[in-house]
């Protein structure tokens, strides 16, 4: 069955060859995300502002989602393939952000339990003192 560039066949069945997604939040991070105009020769609503990424930019970064011309040359980019790359990199944050959370959460029971060693030193010497 044919499908159209928006909705691309997705299930195992057709699927072979597959391998953990090797990009990430690196890669996200070298990405340049711009705003721009086509040229006026190139696309008759030129006037549109768009946001985008530059192919040749792209391709040092993430090539398997640049397409490329009759010469061999960066070309466009098929921003359906960016979800993928965008998803790992969401992952990878919130295992980061999940590990601080816990690490602080270890970090905060043992203030708590300093501060409640040092309450009840301080209640023994205000006792003792009669304070």
């Amino acid at each position: 069955k044919e499908t159209d560039d928006v909705c691309l066949p997705s299930t195992l069945r057709v699927k072979t060859d597959i391998r953990e997604l090797t990009y990430g939040i690196e890669e996200v991070m070298r990405l340049h995300p711009i705003f721009f105009r086509y040229k006026k020769e190139f696309k008759p609503d030129f006037q549109l502002v768009r946001a985008g990424f530059i192919a040749e930019e792209m391709d040092l970064v993430i090539p398997e989602v640049v397409t490329y011309d009759k010469e061999g040359l960066p070309d466009g980019i098929d921003y359906g393939k960016i979800t993928a790359v965008l998803t790992k990199a969401i992952q990878e944050l919130w295992d980061k952000m999940t590990f601080w959370n816990n690490e602080q959460d270890i970090r905060i029971k043992a203030l708590e339990k300093e501060n409640q060693m040092l309450r009840e030193r301080l209640d023994v010497l205000e006792r003792k003192w009669g304070l």
